[in-house]
């Protein structure tokens, strides 16, 4: 066996072994001992979770696990395996694997298969079931060109991970200072020459309609193989903008007319949706000629002399906003909100001209975050075709 892409030097078979083997020894976590886990300290105590590198404290005088060792994640989201260089005590239903292969590579190449599960309700993953993966190996020396070669790409993804948080905080940030909040007329934050408190307005007073889309299930089936129209959903809306896919569904010409056409998008309408993750919006930034909205997701219409539609965007994104929505949408049995709830709420409205010079901040903004996530989405696929082309 050899991977279809390989560094130069290496043409030896690669050799399939199992996690069971004598190459390898998997150790289950246990409990914490709470009187001596602390916050800081020198030996991590490694839970199964995948924020915070799964670090829930420290031990000071003792671990479990000698580095460099693997560590694989055991029940929820099971098989999700992690390099570790360092010393380290597993817990919680988290597994540890040390061996005499590369650390990094193991990593990689457990990453890259299908795990299996022993539980049918929520996944579990124990020592004996992942004794049985079997894995296909290199030499020693090709393990660790392959494990520095994807140590590189694992960095610069990390790096490009943080530079997209960074953008998202500097925007929720902004969210919160340039907006009023509760009980507030005026923003932390303004432009130059921007002054006076900013008026209240209700929403179904400064747009010209609000209008849904209806359930096409009713009438026919998705995908049918006529079907030209894009079906946009909650999964389309993303970033304030829509982005199509191969997941996306479409729908035929003879369901739009027994919709009657309703759920037909224009350009400028902004999309909300009323259930579901509740307040999630998109712009309709282009004239689409067959883009269709689900039930549920409401196109709002703005009055452009009245709001500036891409401001409007934003103020339904504040906090401001999204605290009233949550209130609003908990009170409700089905924990939505219809569009008579949308239209009779109230926003916080200034000049059109301090409109335009918030909205194109957040444009911006936005734009810059839409580019570092290309790039960070680059960066994966890379990585992805990497582990395809390189690993057996």
């Amino acid at each position: 066996m050899k991977p279809i892409l390989r560094f130069k030097g290496f043409q030896e078979e690669w050799q399939e072994k199992r996690l069971g083997d004598d190459d390898f020894e998997i150790i289950a976590g246990g409990d914490i001992d709470n009187s001596l886990i602390t916050k800081n300290g020198k030996y991590p105590v490694i839970a199964n979770a995948l924020t915070n590198d799964g670090i829930v404290g420290y031990y000071n005088d003792n671990y479990r696990i000698k580095g460099p060792a693997v560590t694989v994640t055991g029940r929820g989201n099971v098989g999700i395996a992690q390099a570790r260089d360092y010393n380290f005590t597993p817990v919680v239903r988290l597994l540890a694997i040390t061996s005499i292969h590369n650390n990094y590579f193991l990593a990689c190449s457990i990453n890259n298969q299908k795990i299996m599960q022993e539980s049918t309700g929520v996944p579990q993953l124990t020592a004996i079931q992942l004794a049985k993966l079997s894995l296909s190996l290199p030499t020693l020396a090709e393990q660790t060109q392959l494990s520095s070669f994807f140590r590189y790409l694992d960095s610069a993804i990390m790096t490009q991970s943080k530079k997209v948080e960074a953008l998202k905080q500097v925007k929720a940030a902004s969210l919160c200072n340039m907006f009023p909040q509760n009980g507030e007329k005026t923003p932390k934050i303004r432009f130059n020459g921007c002054i006076g408190e900013w008026q209240e307005k209700r929403l179904g007073e400064i747009i010209d309609s609000i209008r849904t889309g209806l359930n096409p299930r009713s009438f026919f089936s998705l995908n049918t193989y006529d079907a030209k129209n894009y079906y946009v959903t909650i999964r389309e809306m993303q970033n304030n903008n829509i982005v199509f896919s191969e997941k996306t569904d479409k729908i035929n010409e003879s369901a739009l007319l027994l919709c009657n056409n309703r759920s037909n998008l224009e350009k400028d309408d902004i999309l909300f949706s009323g259930t579901g993750t509740i307040g999630t919006t998109a712009m309709v930034t282009e004239t689409p000629t067959n883009w269709n909205i689900k039930e549920g997701i409401y196109a709002i219409k703005p009055n452009k002399e009245r709001i500036y539609p891409w401001f409007l965007l934003h103020c339904l994104n504040s906090d401001f906003a999204k605290v009233k929505f949550q209130a609003i949408s908990a009170g409700g049995i089905l924990n939505s909100i219809s569009m008579a709830q949308l239209e009779s709420f109230d926003i916080l409205v200034p000049s059109l001209a301090e409109q335009r010079q918030i909205a194109s901040y957040f444009r911006a903004l936005d734009a810059q975050i839409a580019s570092q996530e290309r790039k960070l989405e680059k960066l994966r696929q890379i990585k992805q075709s990497c582990l395809g082309r390189m690993f057996v």
